[in-house]
């Protein structure tokens, strides 16, 4: 039995609530045709210009709002030819405003979606396109062996503003536009990066790409020790934080980190960087005594930093560093095991959610906490309201997951 989960933690950490609100958006009509998932899509849609995934679907999904309160969609457009579909609704969804389909001939995948204040929308995927439409002027033009994502602006109106590849042989990708309009882009990649004759040189598998407004220059770049990318975020000043997970003790953490040394095999890492020239001006780890990962980010108006990810589950107080008074602390016993992806292995060990929010300068937790029953959590997404209160998606095993005030306080058929 699987059950998704909206979270919502309020800003002292003092209690969770399951998605009881909804936020009054078309409850009756929606919760007919897709009944619980798509609480959690419009609880997390509720922050302007955020994304979220569509839990209902069974194509991956995102969707976000813009400053007009109008609904950006986008999702697979048919499962035969993994096309992608990106279409906008009116705040009430009445209307269908517009409705565009992104791609070429191969698997196109969507992974990031972002809106300006202006309404532009900026979509990043995976590809396999050799024909992937690009706009002339793009810095990656055509499909090569090491190009495997896109980046699409379409304005307020649908039309494609530029279209690019993005030089990269990972598995993630994500985007942030800086203060005066550049791009920072994170991918995955052990392979080199380059064009126009500047080539991202050093160690790590983690790759930042500065790119011009119009996607028509690569500006810098630099390389970092991470293994996989969680997300972005853009603080008001234009610095970009990264989040994901490494394995690396080369990390580069600075002197006034939280957490200096990686605590076991792999860890979360956040990691601050100057939009100017890409340097790390603030950085660290976030784990305990067992393997833990950071899956999404965010920022609030002041700038603190928000992370939840999945943490292994084992016996006690120590395997993920929470703060006093924190909502739960220690695991919940149990005895869940998920099945082996080889069978002459052992199976992936169960895990737990964790939420956590760093001083902006990431030298210290203002809270942390553990959010887990008895058998299996995992986290997807988190958002930040105006007032500082939490909303984490996710999906859960447990029977005993600990739902309070809830739409639904149980796990098990509707």
């Amino acid at each position: 039995m699987v059950c998704y989960l909206a979270m919502f933690v309020n800003h002292t950490l003092a209690g969770v609530n399951v998605s009881s609100k909804l936020y009054n958006l078309k409850r009756q009509r929606w919760s007919q045709s897709m009944r619980l998932p798509i609480f959690a899509f419009l609880a997390l849609a509720s922050a302007v210009g955020q994304q979220l995934e569509v839990l209902n679907s069974n194509l991956p999904g995102l969707a976000a709002r813009d400053s007009r309160g109008n609904w950006i969609i986008a999702d697979g457009f048919n499962p035969n030819i993994a096309k992608l579909r990106v279409r906008k609704f009116s705040a009430d969804l009445t209307q269908t405003l517009f409705d565009r389909q992104i791609g070429g001939s191969g698997s196109d995948e969507l992974m990031r979606l972002r809106i300006d204040a202006s309404g532009s929308i900026y979509v990043l995927g995976f590809t396999t396109s050799k024909d992937f439409p690009t706009t002339p002027g793009a810095i990656w033009p055509r499909y090569d062996v090491d190009t495997s994502y896109f980046f699409v602006k379409l304005n307020s109106e649908g039309e494609t503003v530029f279209s690019t590849y993005i030089q990269s042989g990972g598995l993630n990708i994500d985007g942030v536009p800086t203060a005066n309009g550049d791009w920072i882009i994170a991918t995955e990649s052990g392979y080199p990066v380059g064009a126009q004759g500047v080539v991202i040189e050093g160690s790590g598998s983690l790759v930042l790409l500065k790119l011009s407004p119009d996607a028509t220059r690569l500006l810098g770049g630099r390389r970092i020790a991470g293994d996989k990318l969680a997300g972005m975020q853009i603080d008001s000043a234009g610095n970009a934080y990264v989040a994901g997970t490494t394995s690396a003790k080369a990390f580069p953490v600075t002197e006034n980190a939280f957490l200096r040394q990686l605590p076991s095999y792999y860890a979360g890492f956040i990691a601050k960087f100057s939009s100017t020239d890409l340097h790390v001006t603030a950085a660290t780890y976030l784990g305990g005594t067992v393997n833990a990962g950071i899956t999404a980010l965010a920022i609030d108006q002041k700038e603190f930093v928000y992370v939840t990810g999945n943490v292994d589950r084992a016996a006690g107080v120590d395997v993920f560093p929470t703060t006093k008074g924190a909502f739960q602390t220690e695991m919940v016993p149990g005895n869940f095991y998920l099945l082996p992806l080889n069978p002459f292995e052992p199976g992936p060990p169960s895990t737990a959610v964790f939420v956590t929010k760093l001083t902006p300068d990431l030298s210290a937790p203002v809270y942390s906490t553990l959010l887990a029953g008895s058998a299996h959590e995992w986290s997807s997404n988190i958002v930040v309201d105006g007032a500082g209160n939490t909303i984490v998606a996710g999906g859960t095993n447990s029977i005993d997951f600990p739902a309070t005030g809830a739409f639904r306080t149980q796990c098990g058929p509707v």
